[in-house]
């Protein structure tokens, strides 16, 4: 039975909505960026630097989805690592958003920020593995 006067229980139904908030956020900006690249930018940038702006729409939705998943799986089973989404949050602003400025700029450097982004999802996806192990590994 759920217990309404836990304050474990609220701190999972804000989690969640956070979660829930951020992939949308995520899932509107995927979109606001895909249909800029695709009817603003496609003439304006170089076939190259369209190639990194569609890189970074896609990985942006991936991740939005995967975001929003999480927000479902921590509805229902009630944990998952905090450290999970405070790596896959600035990960996605590293990865796409270096993408999206090396596009509009062409100045090398943000190319070269990418990968940190790349490297903060990854680990973050990573250890959700390894949370949700642990989590089944538990006798109930």
């Amino acid at each position: 039975a759920r217990n309404d006067r836990d304050p474990a229980h609220y701190e999972k139904i804000g989690d969640t909505m956070r979660l829930s908030q951020l992939g949308t956020f995520c899932c509107a900006l995927g979109v606001v960026c895909g249909a800029f690249g695709a009817h603003a930018l496609e003439k304006r940038l170089s076939p190259d630097a369209m190639d990194w702006w569609q890189t970074a729409t896609t990985y942006l939705w991936y991740h939005a989805l995967g975001i929003l998943a999480l927000g479902a799986y921590r509805n229902r089973s009630g944990t998952v690592d905090r450290a999970v989404w405070y790596l896959i949050t600035p990960g996605i602003l590293l990865f796409s958003g270096s993408l999206y400025l090396y596009a509009f700029t062409g100045f090398r450097t943000f190319g070269m920020i990418t990968p940190v982004g790349g490297s903060l999802l990854l680990i973050g996806w990573v250890r959700l593995g390894f949370v949700i192990h642990r989590e089944r590994a538990q006798p109930k």
